[in-house]
């Protein structure tokens, strides 16, 4: 394996990183949405789950991201 080939296999898993990253940002928009509503009758704690939920899928593409540059 040359150089244009680990150069051109790492801007793949790079694009395939950024797009998951584009789509969660899209998802978390919808998951987001449907928690405010929940708001008025779980006051802190839909919050918190939110906080919850964003703290998993960040270590989730962190160590996805540190996994697929140590491949």
């Amino acid at each position: 394996m040359d150089i244009c080939d680990i150069r051109a296999q790492i801007n793949d898993r790079l694009t395939t990183l950024d797009f998951a990253q584009r789509l969660w940002q899209l998802f978390r928009a919808l998951v987001s949405g449907t928690i405010d509503g929940f708001k008025k009758a779980f006051g802190k704690t839909a919050e918190i789950i939110m906080e919850a939920i964003d703290g998993r899928v960040e270590e989730f593409f962190l160590r996805r991201s540190s996994w697929m540059c140590l491949r």
